[in-house]
């Protein structure tokens, strides 16, 4: 059978090109993308541009497992320099070892080619130990008694543990390491259902650097990673951020506010988010009804303005953009400015309670609409409401 190694000459590559093959590569990697990553990252070592990252960071990258990675690692032969080891095995070759009388000599080869393809070693001499560019990787035998391929699916969990491990050593340089032991696991799929391994990363920053009195408490009672991650304290971040959720738009002040005025009333249980909400200020504030007031600026505007200077020219309602927008709304329910104009304020009602009806129809519906642009830039999508123009 035809060697592989002569059929595939080795080309010689920019090295400044891989890093962007790199970024493009889907995972999980090949193994011959894995080994030519590993052997770029040889070169830059050799070269003290840079060090090759940590095996947690490599599965992440390659999206392999911890163990696959493992004997990447080791099978350096595969991926290492051949500058040393060509060195030493061209040192090996004897001055008998020429060619016999009388046969040509075996051209010598380019250096960009693998020199053991026509240069191998003496018989009954050992090969040289060195890393062949042209050595590709042998199928797997599926005969009996061999061994099974490894797996390419990655660990999720176990990749998660290694990173929350590597936020916990930059804090804790001198604590042992934790091992991702079989009840860990089972805590830690349970959370991965709930949240992406980022948050849990976050959450496990937060726990050594925050001030907060949770973290503080957690670090002052010598609580760790398990801590983070049982059941009950998943709950507690769940719940945590969905208060978080509904006071998005709250200053502190006032919900520290809101708190203390709960807390001094007759309520014997701790409320839900909404509930502790209708105490604060720009709840309250909300709830009141400002339509009559509208109404006495539209009757004084009357007066003062006349029936052909309507909101608009050349002067409009103080306040807001929506207490405007809302008055205009109420007089064109009430008839319209000229019409309301030639009336007696006395005789006006039918036209008050139609300009009320509009100014609050108006309020709330922009108020609703405002909730829902929070909500949407809060959560980072846009749910379905069908709102009238």
């Amino acid at each position: 059978m035809t060697d592989k190694r002569k059929t595939a000459p080795w080309i010689p590559m920019d090295a400044s090109w891989w890093p962007t093959i790199a970024a493009e590569m889907p995972t999980p990697w090949t193994r011959q993308a894995v080994l030519m990553d590993l052997r770029w990252w040889a070169d830059q070592e050799r070269m003290g541009r840079k060090k090759r990252p940590g095996r947690p960071a490599l599965c992440r990258r390659w999206g392999w497992g911890q163990k696959r990675v493992r004997l990447a690692l080791k099978a350096e032969g595969e991926w290492g320099s051949p500058a040393a080891t060509n060195k030493e095995g061209r040192g090996q070759r004897g001055a008998s070892q020429g060619p016999a009388r009388g046969q040509k000599p075996t051209p010598k080869p380019l250096e960009s080619q693998d020199r053991g393809a026509s240069e191998g070693p003496h018989e009954g001499q050992p090969g040289a130990p060195r890393a062949d560019l042209h050595k590709t990787q042998a199928q797997p035998q599926t005969s009996e008694g061999a061994k099974a391929p490894l797996s390419d699916k990655p660990d999720p969990t176990a990749d998660t543990w290694a990173r929350m491990l590597e936020v916990r050593a930059r804090h804790r340089p001198k604590a042992r390491t934790l091992k991702l032991t079989g009840y860990r696991r089972r805590v830690l799929n349970g959370r991965l259902k709930d949240h992406d391994a980022d948050a849990l990363l976050r959450v496990t920053e937060w726990h050594y650097t925050s001030n907060h009195h949770i973290p503080t408490f957690n670090r002052e009672q010598g609580h760790d990673l398990d801590t983070l991650v049982r059941p009950a304290t998943r709950k507690l971040e769940m719940g945590v951020q969905v208060y978080a959720a509904v006071f998005r738009n709250i200053a502190n002040e006032d919900a520290l506010a809101a708190t203390l005025s709960f807390i001094e009333g007759s309520e014997k249980f701790w409320p839900q988010p909404g509930v502790l909400k209708g105490y604060t200020t720009a709840a309250s504030m909300e709830d009141i009804d400002t339509s009559d007031e509208a109404w006495g600026e539209t009757i004084q505007a009357l007066g003062s303005k006349g029936r052909n200077r309507p909101p608009g020219e050349g002067w409009d309602f103080d306040g807001s953009m929506l207490h405007r927008e809302a008055c205009r709304a109420g007089i064109a329910a009430a008839g319209g400015w000229r019409s309301l104009s030639m009336q007696d304020e006395s005789q006006m009602a039918p036209e008050r309670a139609a300009f009320r009806s509009a100014y609050r129809a108006v309020t709330a519906r922009k108020k609703v609409a405002a909730q829902h642009e929070s909500i949407t830039a809060f959560l980072g999508a846009r749910p379905k409401l069908m709102l009238a123009d």
